[in-house]
């Protein structure tokens, strides 16, 4: 499966390569490698504006090129809390509707169980972009 080509990456603030990423580094690697969409970088996107679009998804309301939906499949983004609160700070992707890849600061790109205990309480809802057709 291609999300064992992304487990065991290190996290790195900021990372944007395979030699580091960050919880949307990771995604933004996925998503070129897999899917070959180019997803926004952070500096290519202001604090402000960031700041909107995670109250947006946050609340469930679209965002183009972003759809919110109920029932995630492959390539989906899971969008999470970073374990405290209820504030979006976190995403990983969907491997299918069971088992998503993700990466934090304490641990390398793994997959985990979406039904597991401890993500389980963190995914605040899925998000489909308009260019995933898988």
């Amino acid at each position: 499966m291609w999300e064992q080509d992304y487990v065991g990456l290190r996290f790195l603030s900021g990372g944007r390569d395979r030699s580091g990423l960050d919880c949307w580094g990771l995604c933004r690697l996925v998503y070129r490698d897999q899917l070959g969409i180019d997803l926004p970088t952070y500096g290519e996107i202001s604090a402000n504006e960031l700041r909107k679009v995670a109250r947006k998804m946050q609340s469930g309301q679209d965002q183009d090129p972003w759809r919110a939906v109920g029932e995630p499949k492959a390539f989906d983004i899971a969008v999470m809390t970073g374990g405290q609160g209820r504030v979006t700070t976190h995403v990983g992707v969907m491997i299918d509707q069971k088992r998503l890849l993700h990466i934090e600061r304490h641990a390398a790109a793994c997959v985990e169980p979406r039904n597991g205990l401890i993500l389980s309480q963190r995914i605040l809802g899925f998000r489909r972009h308009a260019e995933v057709t898988a």
